[in-house]
């Protein structure tokens, strides 16, 4: 009986047909952003501190005026002669948290201008930042559909 059980489920295996995939056939276009609550970029942002955790200067207390204009403008002057770029480099030993807030803030909201893409290619992955190509056609997003 055990063996006519064993000789169907091998019949049953034979009469399948194995589905190959092969990675490089993959769709490569670009992803919609879905959109996010709040709580959700809350956690995106504290997933990206423990990651640069040991990046940061700790106990040091410094005066500096860093604003996220700033770091907007220096990350528009990078784009202009690096086009694309990992995010986590942007981010030098002895990084402050200070500097890693503007930092971030800036590349949102360069994101949300359309000055800048970001990917992943997948979860807890380096994220990498490119430019996004000048094109007059193409209409800004209205900040009023851009959910906050």
């Amino acid at each position: 009986e055990a063996a006519g059980t064993l000789a169907a489920i091998i019949q049953r295996q034979q009469d399948l047909m194995e589905r190959h995939v092969s990675s490089l056939t993959a769709d490569l276009d670009d992803r919609p952003l879905k959109a996010v609550g709040r709580i959700e970029l809350w956690n995106t942002f504290n997933i990206v501190l423990r990651r640069l955790a040991e990046k940061l200067v700790v106990g040091e207390i410094q005066d500096e005026a860093i604003t996220v204009s700033d770091q907007m403008e220096w990350l528009l002057a990078k784009i202009q002669t690096e086009k694309s770029f990992i995010f986590s480099h942007l981010f030098p030993n002895g990084t402050t948290l200070r500097e890693l807030v503007a930092t971030f803030l800036a590349v949102l909201e360069l994101t949300r201008l359309g000055k800048l893409r970001v990917a992943q290619n997948e979860a807890f992955t380096d994220i990498v930042c490119t430019a996004r190509e000048e094109n007059p056609l193409e209409t800004p997003p209205d900040p009023a559909t851009v959910l906050a």
